[in-house]
């Protein structure tokens, strides 16, 4: 069919609808949406002006304010469910402060105040709403990275169709004779590769591949995900006597993946993990400041944490070019990776760390009524319990030192007189 006969044909199918009447247009509109019309494969191959027109998409298209979104969606959906878990946990820690409280006013089960059953009804009843949430928001998470990987993919997906438009059909020479019109009209009604067909065939081919991949390979490795799983774990288990599980067995079902019996990299991520639980529990000081973390800044190459300021003015001042991108040496003692600004992220596990062993401390002044330890402080980091030695230590260096310049103008002890004196001291002492 030619081309003016196809348009000629669309002109006639639509002509018994051109002219409704207004009432009538308004009321198809109320009672539903007017569908499309049954697709038709094209005749003729795009032009020149079409194919640039798809392939402006990629620069037309922005998509940055959906990604902001997903963004948000993700850090709404990780801090509510951290929210929900330390409330439960304080209600449990709460219930057993209470418990502590009447075995030593030797008050009976039969004498329990009402508020304290009430408290513990309260809190078995949150305890399995809020374990009922935190399913759904894993999944949830899943779904969100899902899409977001749909949003990267899109990019590339027009990208090849407009690839594969170009190699079918290519641009006609500028001046051509009748004879050459009609040859490549003859040639073109053989062969007419249909964009729409083709973006669907391709979309098809990204996401069947996508699928593909196990749930370890789309998730585990995912920077929010790990993210979502620590500090819901930290959350669930703030005392830290329950580790969390390898990044590896996170999914069961994925051990009869083809993936997860080619991958060799299981043993070493394993160790990687249980390395960076280690250095979160207890590394809570930047190496470049050697101070308290107040915004934890986390590279997903090395696991090493800065402090967010320091390390951005350390990379923007030894920063080089290698590959197309400014990297810059791991400032951490005895790491030679080679880090980006976008190889580094908010930990918020770590935030969580600094945050709850500051609340020990100034809980410990405060609350002299229990004397078991309280909330994580049996795991209490070493450098915030050395911290408030720092200055004592500088004052007993000073007074070393003016003691030693008082005892530099006497003369100096033999042995003999140091046994002597210390015999007398003895006997006065006697």
């Amino acid at each position: 069919m030619s081309l003016r006969r196809r348009l000629q044909t669309g002109a006639e199918h639509h002509a018994p609808q051109s002219s409704p009447t207004p009432g009538r247009s308004r009321l198809s509109n109320l009672n539903g949406s007017i569908p499309f019309p049954e697709y038709t494969p094209p005749t003729c191959p795009l032009s020149a002006d079409a194919q640039r027109a798809i392939s402006n998409i990629r620069t037309l298209h922005n998509s940055a304010k959906l990604k902001k979104h997903l963004s948000q969606a993700i850090k709404n959906i990780t801090d509510t469910t951290v929210a929900n878990n330390d409330r439960i946990w304080e209600r449990k820690r709460q219930v057993e402060k209470n418990a502590r409280k009447r075995q030593r006013d030797g008050q009976d089960d039969e004498e329990i105040p009402a508020e304290h059953k009430d408290l513990e009804i309260h809190t078995k009843h949150l305890a399995k709403k809020v374990n009922i949430w935190t399913e759904q928001a894993e999944l949830a998470m899943r779904v969100l990275i899902d899409k977001g990987d749909e949003v990267e993919r899109n990019d590339l997906v027009v990208r090849d169709v407009c690839g594969k438009l170009a190699e079918a059909n290519p641009a006609p020479p500028m001046r051509r004779t009748r004879g050459q019109e009609d040859g490549e009209e003859a040639k073109q009604d053989g062969v007419v590769v249909s964009a729409v067909e083709l973006l669907d065939q391709i979309k098809e081919e990204y996401r069947s591949k996508y699928e593909a991949e196990s749930m370890t390979k789309r998730y585990a490795s995912h920077n929010d995900y790990k993210s979502f799983k620590r500090v819901v774990h930290d959350s669930l288990h703030p005392d830290g006597d329950l580790p969390l599980p390898k990044e590896s067995t996170w999914f069961p079902s994925d051990r009869s993946h083809p993936s997860a019996q080619a991958n060799g990299q299981a043993e070493e991520d394993s160790s990687d993990d249980e390395i960076v639980i280690e250095r979160v529990v207890k590394d809570l000081k930047c190496p470049l400041t050697f101070a308290i973390f107040r915004f934890p800044y986390t590279n997903n190459k090395c696991n090493h944490s800065f402090e967010k300021e320091a390390i951005i003015e350390y990379h923007g001042k030894n920063a080089t070019n290698q590959g197309g991108q400014r990297v810059v040496k791991c400032p951490a003692v005895g790491c030679e990776n080679l880090i980006a600004m976008k190889d580094m992220y908010d930990d918020q596990l770590v935030m969580r760390q600094v945050r709850r062993a500051t609340q020990r401390e100034r809980s410990e002044d405060s609350d002299d009524e229990d004397d078991a330890p309280r909330g994580t402080q049996r795991n209490r980091p070493e450098e915030l319990d050395d911290e408030s030695t720092f200055l004592d230590v500088d004052d007993e260096e000073r007074r070393r030192s003016v003691k030693r310049e008082k005892m530099g103008s006497r003369p100096p002890p033999t042995l003999t007189q140091v046994d002597t004196d210390g015999e007398d001291e003895d006997d006065e002492d006697e």
